[in-house]
């Protein structure tokens, strides 16, 4: 799978079935919402949170033992689109935290959210199985989700 981008390493990881986009996200979140920027940016932002948070609690509950799997799952939803290593321009934003969380405790793998305190920037949020933690960050000012990673809970069996 080495040369792939993140779609086609997910598509290969995990099998064609699993997601089956019919509209970009945010072209349904623009019929939602008449068009208001802000709007639309909150909405495909649930939307892609809501289908994000389904798909992890199908793979968490699968539990593989490869990072791959989940890093893939990541790189299809939260993947950096161009920008550089150092300021990637990251592909959700204008996500509203108070409208995620309902929908990030449906999910059965909710270890963790932190909401910032007034000195902090980021709200973390962390899902885990008995292997693997997933987890990422919502800027507070911008709303624009950040530091989606994988990492063992504890050492390879």
């Amino acid at each position: 799978m080495e040369g792939l981008g993140p779609q086609r390493r997910y598509l290969c990881a995990l099998g064609a079935g699993l997601i089956a986009l019919s509209a970009p996200v945010s072209s349904v979140a623009e019929k939602r919402t008449g068009g208001d920027t802000d709007a639309v940016a909150a909405a495909a932002c649930t939307e892609t949170v809501e289908r994000f948070v389904q798909d992890l609690d199908g793979l968490m509950a699968e539990n593989p033992r490869s990072l791959d799997r989940y890093r893939a799952l990541l790189g299809w939803y939260f993947a950096p689109r161009g920008g550089s290593s150092t300021a990637p321009n990251w592909s959700i934003t204008g996500c509203d935290t108070d409208q995620l969380i309902p929908i990030m405790k449906r999910s059965k793998f909710l270890y963790e959210t932190g909401s910032p305190l007034p000195h902090y920037q980021y709200s973390r949020f962390e899902f885990r199985n008995k292997l693997v933690k997933v987890y990422f960050a919502i800027e507070s000012s911008t709303g624009t989700i950040v530091g989606a990673g994988a990492w063992w809970v504890q050492p390879y069996p």
